[in-house]
């Protein structure tokens, strides 16, 4: 696309240029499909496996639906600019723009931009429609952050444009609500702001001001000196964008509306120090992230009911289908696959050494344990126990530090003629009880978010899977701390 601010002096022309550009470029788009679509069925034909196939063939039939969205989003909108010629009707617009949700949905529809670099992609800059369930996502932040003021997180599978959702809703509070001042982080600082990089946080900010109409800017607005590092002023209401290193302070400093943790499961220390010295300065968190395990504080945030959460699964998305996931996932680990598309935290964690485990299949409470095994398996009063003559033993790997806790592991293994009421053999099987600690206090390592349900793990569900037509029993074992 060409740029007009080198042939403009005025900022603000360059701006309507440049819009004028970009919507334009949405509409001769259409002309290039046929071609491309012609390109990727050619190319179909020539695979021999069937998942790069179909994959071809999906985005020879996405394509006419991604450019056509865009053409027909860039003709209503040069038909909208074409009736805001007054100023009338150009502070008409304005404050439609600043009436609450309903207005931040219209600003979406008019004014809101994209960007998708990559080669798949059939037009790299974009007018942001955003689909039903990304307007949803807005309405949640408008209603989080400006009625309930409280925090919030946001999981999602790759390529559901939640960054952008995000990006973009900062930046129409930044335009039109007096004292508006949103922190940004990501997991690493050039990821944040960096002027060479069009995924960094801020750079988008810079992105989407720059295709804004010149009328839209705020008063006094200068590109040169209210769009420096880690830093974007808004002159006329006083509000403002920035952003910091993702370091255990984070946000410690500072009085935010809200702070947006930008894929949060992935920043240094598990995101635990920096959820926390961020709560200081704003009741406003919202944590954004695919899954990266269970161990880090999105994971925990997700399950523990801290906060309200919204799930974007891929799924939601009306343009995703079989033949998207499959071409997503060729080249990806099963564990890539659980972080980026699946949302499943249990599979995502990264170092797993036993990737067979599943929790589903393998967790059972202590009274299922106790009905399953028998009498053996009660104490005189009747509550659950660990079976007579049953070894056991307790293991401490001794940690200091949020990165490495100190671990304390009590083991129990089936005496050798141990037998369940429905005679399977649990010989040599092996359960546990694990509790993790370190230098800020107990960590939960049972996923399930409560002390009071810790974890003993076990390995007797292949046994059940011989019972004559019955599904296997899950055997690790719930306990009291």
């Amino acid at each position: 696309m060409r740029d007009p601010q080198k042939a403009e002096k005025d900022p603000r022309q360059a701006n309507d240029a440049r819009l004028r550009a970009a919507l334009e470029e949405c509409l001769a788009a259409r002309v290039l499909v046929p071609q491309k679509c012609a390109e990727l069925r050619d190319l179909a034909a020539t695979k021999e496996k069937a998942v790069e196939r179909d994959y071809l063939l999906y985005l020879a039939d996405v394509i006419p639906l991604q450019v056509e969205r865009a053409a027909t989003c860039a003709e209503m909108r040069l038909a909208h600019l074409r009736v805001l010629k007054s100023k009338a009707a150009r502070q008409a617009e304005l404050a439609r723009c600043a009436d609450g949700v309903n207005g931040t949905l219209h600003w979406f529809k008019y004014w809101a931009w994209s960007q998708d670099p990559r080669p798949v992609a059939p037009l790299a800059v974009t007018p942001f429609e955003p689909f039903e369930f990304q307007e949803g996502a807005i309405a949640w932040l408008d209603r989080l952050v400006f009625l309930e003021r409280k925090s919030g997180l946001l999981d999602k599978s790759r390529d559901m444009g939640a960054s952008w959702v995000a990006v973009d809703w900062a930046v129409k509070h930044w335009r039109f609500y007096p004292g508006f001042k949103a922190l940004f982080g990501s997991r690493v600082e050039d990821l944040v702001d960096d002027k060479k990089n069009s995924d960094a946080l801020l750079e988008k900010v810079r992105f989407q001001l720059r295709l804004l109409p010149g009328w839209m800017l705020p008063a006094g607005f200068d590109y040169r000196s209210h769009t420096g590092y880690m830093n974007i002023v808004n002159p006329e209401l006083d509000c403002l964008l920035t952003g910091e290193a993702p370091t255990p302070d984070f946000g410690r400093q500072g009085r935010y509306t809200v702070a947006v943790l930008d894929e949060h499961a992935a920043w240094p220390h598990g995101g635990f120090p920096q959820w926390t010295a961020s709560s200081q300065s704003t009741p406003c968190k919202i944590s954004i992230s695919t899954p990266k395990g269970k161990l880090t504080k999105q994971a925990k945030l997700r399950f523990n009911s801290e906060v309200e959460a919204l799930s974007l699964n891929w799924r939601r998305h009306p343009w995703k289908d079989e033949r998207w996931y499959k071409g997503q996932t060729m080249e990806m680990s099963a564990a890539e696959i659980a972080q980026e598309i699946d949302l499943d935290y249990e599979g995502s964690q990264a170092g797993r050494l036993l990737p067979m485990w599943n929790e589903n299949l393998h967790v059972i409470t202590w009274s299922e344990f106790a009905d399953f095994y028998g009498e053996k398996a009660r104490d005189e009063q009747g509550r659950p126990c660990i079976p007579p003559r049953w070894s056991r033993g307790m293991a401490h790997d001794v940690g200091t530090t949020q990165e490495h806790p100190a671990v304390i592991l009590w083991g129990t293994t089936a005496a050798e003629d141990s037998r369940a009421r429905l005679c399977f053999s649990l010989s040599g099987t092996v359960s546990g009880r694990r509790r993790a600690s370190g230098h800020r206090g107990a960590i939960d390592q049972s996923g399930d978010g409560s002390r009071e349900r810790m974890a003993l793990a076990g390995a007797v569900a292949h046994l059940a899977r011989r019972q004559r037509g019955t599904a296997a029993v899950r055997t690790r074992l719930r306990h009291p701390v």
